[in-house]
């Protein structure tokens, strides 16, 4: 529904599947998310698109980021449109990520990469030729955004430091432990214990203009709390808030260890002994 045309009448326009892929020429593309603008979760398989359509399961939900632009937040003017999301390298099934701050067309570009010099053409092609979408500019940052708006030809984004910039060295040695020191401090950067971070940037070329400290990030809420709207309490925190680096401590006793690095799930805090509920073999034996 969230990717259907709809008249002013409440009526949908067409009752069929809408294609991903804008050279379908159906028109009517919009900013939607198929999960909701109010999820804050960041959940893997979701993210705001602007296009046409989305598609569902395992192979499905990269496919619209490779056809039109997505992001984890957008923000738009007349003809561009703003938005901090995954590099297009990473929109596909892997577990450490990588994102960046970018601007482009509404209207989605794409250029195919130049092969190798020296590199043999295949003999025979079974699918087209790969494509990338293009952007005006594209830079990594130093905290994660989780607010967005554009104020004529300058944006402002804001939200927790990023302490992981290199997840893929990270992903490979999880149980180091300088690195379950620094998955610990994402954690809390996440959680809003750290503060927050708001830049100015140019719409222009992505230079940053000015940088203001935050105490503390901003944080999604539940409509109706004023503080949730703007700030992240830690004392009236909803929870963790950490999607995709996912650092979850095992009960004690576990053979799989103290720590350990999951693929997209929530951080949840292993239960206290005594929050522990026995099983029925376990109460039998007692």
């Amino acid at each position: 529904m969230r990717s259907q045309q709809l008249g002013l009448d409440g009526r949908r326009k067409q009752i069929a599947p809408t294609a991903i892929n804008p050279a379908a020429k159906q028109g009517g593309m919009h900013l939607f998310s198929p999960t909701g603008f109010l999820d804050g979760t960041w959940w893997h398989r979701s993210y705001w698109v602007y296009g046409t359509g989305f598609a569902e399961g395992a192979g499905g939900w990269p496919q619209a980021g490779k056809w039109v632009h997505g992001a984890r937040i957008i923000a738009m003017g007349e003809t561009m449109l703003y938005g901090y999301g995954r590099q297009p390298t990473y929109l596909k099934w892997t577990t450490p990520l990588k994102y960046h701050l970018f601007a482009a067309t509404k209207q989605p570009k794409h250029v195919v990469p130049k092969r190798p010099a020296g590199a043999k053409a295949p003999r025979r092609r079974r699918r087209p030729a790969p494509r990338r979408l293009l952007y005006a500019w594209s830079k990594e940052i130093p905290f994660h955004v989780r607010a967005m708006v554009l104020a004529d030809k300058t944006l402002f984004v804001a939200g927790p430091p990023n302490t992981l910039p290199d997840e893929d060295a990270i992903f490979t040695k999880p149980h180091d432990p300088g690195h379950v020191a620094r998955l610990a401090e994402q954690v809390a950067c996440m959680e809003g214990k750290r503060g927050g971070v708001l830049w100015a940037v140019s719409g222009a070329d992505g230079k940053k203009l000015c940088e203001v400290k935050l105490d503390a990030p901003p944080h999604l809420g539940r409509p109706g709390r004023r503080r949730r709207k703007t700030l992240h309490d830690n004392r009236r925190r909803q929870g963790p808030l950490l999607r995709g680096h996912a650092l979850a401590q095992t009960p004690p006793g576990s053979t799989r260890g103290r720590w350990k690095y999951f693929s997209r799930c929530a951080l949840r805090k292993a239960p206290a002994a005594s929050q522990v509920r026995p099983t029925p073999a376990a109460r039998g034996r007692s």
